[in-house]
């Protein structure tokens, strides 16, 4: 993994400054954050720091560039060379140190956590972030503190998207702020969640999409924890939930005689699987 995610950080860097000329800093640095995200697969439990993580590489990854070449993202770039490149990676080392501590104590504080969740946390916190930059220090206290807590939201917990066959469950945030959005168009009814995050077993027995390699597809949303079954609602109708759904901003919709299944992918899609 650590291999992977040196050669990650430095290859799309660099990608940036080749294929990029004449983008603000801000466009380039948003291009290397979302095609690093795609690439780095952390393990289900640091899910919810995947974003801090690849943009802390990313800024730390142009800083030291731009110490070594002379500019700013935000000016015209030169063509790559070996010294840029090499400057890219000495960031490396303690960024490998830092993750596999977290993942390790991470791992070790999800299985403790089912005797004492808040004491397993806490200490696993410590021992993650003892060498972590301060701006990741704080990311990771907030989460973890969030991991004691079930509630998501006003009106969603972890438990109705956690996966009905082991329980595993990625956080999507924006999946739950739409939801909410759904819920309030819905006239705020109560709402069912018959299926959130499932794990590759649970998604093949319940005849979801698979992921599958040599197609280059990704497989059902529900395996990214960014899909939600909602179960139909009383007083609405499968084709008016799904129209709230539009306008709750989902890209994801589909009908099925149960209700519908809402997603957040990045390009809509839309079907209609009822008998």
């Amino acid at each position: 993994m650590f291999d992977n995610l040196k050669k990650w950080v430095v290859e799309q860097v660099l990608w940036a400054e080749q294929n990029m000329k004449g983008k603000s800093g801000k466009e380039k640095r948003q291009a290397v954050v979302d095609k690093l995200d795609s690439l780095i697969p952390l393990p289900w439990f640091l899910e919810w720091m995947d974003g801090p993580l690849i943009g802390w590489l990313v800024d730390k990854a142009c800083s030291i560039l731009n110490d070594q070449r002379g500019h700013e993202w935000d000016e015209t770039l030169k063509d790559t060379d070996d010294a840029g490149k090499a400057a890219v990676v000495e960031l490396m080392p303690d960024v490998e140190a830092y993750t596999r501590d977290a993942t390790e104590v991470m791992a070790k504080a999800v299985t403790e956590a089912t005797a004492a969740p808040a004491a397993a946390v806490e200490k696993a916190v410590e021992k993650a972030t003892a060498a972590a930059p301060e701006a990741v220090k704080a990311v990771v206290a907030t989460a973890a503190a969030k991991a004691t807590s079930d509630k998501l939201s006003a009106h969603f917990s972890k438990k109705e998207f956690a996966c009905k066959c082991c329980g595993k469950f990625i956080p999507c945030p924006e999946l739950v702020e739409k939801l909410e959005k759904f819920r309030a168009l819905c006239g705020n009814k109560p709402m069912t969640i018959g299926s959130g995050t499932r794990c590759l077993k649970r998604n093949k027995a319940v005849g979801g999409a698979m992921p599958d390699e040599k197609k280059g597809t990704k497989g059902s949303q529900h395996l990214y924890g960014k899909a939600a079954d909602v179960q139909k609602i009383s007083g609405l109708t499968i084709d008016q939930m799904a129209k709230l759904a539009e306008q709750a901003g989902f890209n994801g919709i589909g009908k099925y005689n149960w209700g519908v299944h809402v997603d957040v992918r990045k390009t809509p899609a839309r079907w209609d699987y009822r008998k």
